[in-house]
């Protein structure tokens, strides 16, 4: 797992030579629902400019954050109490970055989508697919350097185990995170 991220770090470092575009984002994920992640987290980008409104680029990061692991189902008469046990993650994302630009001026909406794989460097836990679409705006500045914001859904597949009085089982779900985000591109 290292050798791969570690390969994939080279590979974005030899690309950071060449005429592309880069990207440096920091973000905040809150997380939602029964089953959650909330993390803040770093993320480098190298991509190209396709066409002057659309982008596509590889990317990896590093953050901190909790998530909830190991749910307890007590039954209380005809009541259910879930709680769970918090675990922190450094989530270590690996994913191709699009972006579509809905206009053409200096200051342009746009909406984006990562799509990739996390490794969490904390425990084997907390790995797998993650999917990442968010939309905002972006600010030129001179040459081809600008900054945005934006709002997004962060999802992330996972396995959690849930135990009750007479039973346990591995849930395969989604976790699921409402983000923001603020970056830089040059």
């Amino acid at each position: 797992m290292r050798s791969i991220v570690l390969s994939v770090l080279l590979l974005l470092c030899i690309g950071s030579f060449a005429q592309t575009e880069k990207r440096f984002d920091i973000r905040a994920a809150i997380g939602n629902g029964d089953y959650k992640s909330s993390f803040g987290q770093a993320l480098f980008v190298i991509g190209k400019r396709t066409s002057p409104g659309t982008f596509i680029g590889v990317g990896t990061g590093v953050g901190y954050g909790e998530r909830y692991t190991n749910y307890y189902i007590d039954k209380v008469g005809d009541i259910t109490v879930t709680s769970g046990h918090i675990i922190p993650v450094v989530p270590v994302p690996l994913f191709v970055n699009g972006v579509i630009d809905l206009s053409g001026n200096s200051t342009a909406p746009f909406i984006a989508v990562n799509a990739g794989y996390t490794f969490d460097m904390y425990l084997t836990e907390g790995q797998g697919f993650m999917i990442n679409p968010y939309v905002g705006f972006r600010v030129k500045k001179e040459g081809k350097s600008a900054m945005y914001f934006s709002l997004g859904l962060n999802l992330q597949q996972d396995e959690v185990t849930v135990i009750s009085d007479t039973d346990y089982y591995y849930d395969s779900t989604w976790l699921k995170a409402f983000e923001v985000k603020f970056g830089l591109s040059f």
